[in-house]
């Protein structure tokens, strides 16, 4: 959404059938979206398709093979955990990639298109989200994700004090 704006009727391509690629799976049918899965295990994709169920089976289907599909879409979401196979020639000037994880499924010449077409998040955001989740969930209550970490508490002039 944030780079196409709404995703009501808009065609997305979603690479990597596990955890990761379910959940966008279902954001994007949640949000309008016509949603083919692709995964290097076609029966795992065929599996999600399955599980997301009859109600959006009109807006979802398998893409076989990933390397051919990927010219066919203009928004991408890489949810794969394997690095480096998709090619500048694999995309158009008009494909937009998500791509949240590593490693990224962009070769370094694709991820250093413009900046507008290629989103990424290295996890950072959501590897601290899940630490503070587990400390919380073992007890800790006072523990916070702070954006920067210990450099941007200590350029704040904030003490750190050690037990």
């Amino acid at each position: 959404e944030l780079m196409k704006g709404s995703l009501r009727g808009e065609e997305v391509l979603v690479l990597g059938c596990g955890a990761v690629g379910r959940a966008a799976a279902r954001a994007l049918l949640d949000r309008g979206a016509f949603v083919a899965l692709c995964d290097r295990e076609e029966g795992r994709a065929l599996a999600v398709a399955r599980g997301l169920g009859e109600a959006v089976s009109r807006r979802l289907w398998v893409e076989r093979d990933p390397l051919a599909a990927l010219g066919g879409y203009e928004l991408i979401f890489d949810a794969t955990d394997t690095g480096g196979f998709i090619e500048p020639g694999h995309l158009t000037p008009r494909t937009r990639v998500a791509a949240p994880g590593l490693p990224p499924g962009l070769t370094p010449e694709a991820m250093s298109l413009d900046r507008d077409r290629v989103l990424h998040d290295f996890l950072e955001v959501g590897t601290a989200t899940m630490a503070v989740q587990a400390a919380q969930n073992a007890g800790l209550r006072n523990s916070c994700h702070l954006r920067g970490g210990l450099d941007a508490w200590r350029r704040e002039g904030n003490p750190i004090v050690q037990p």
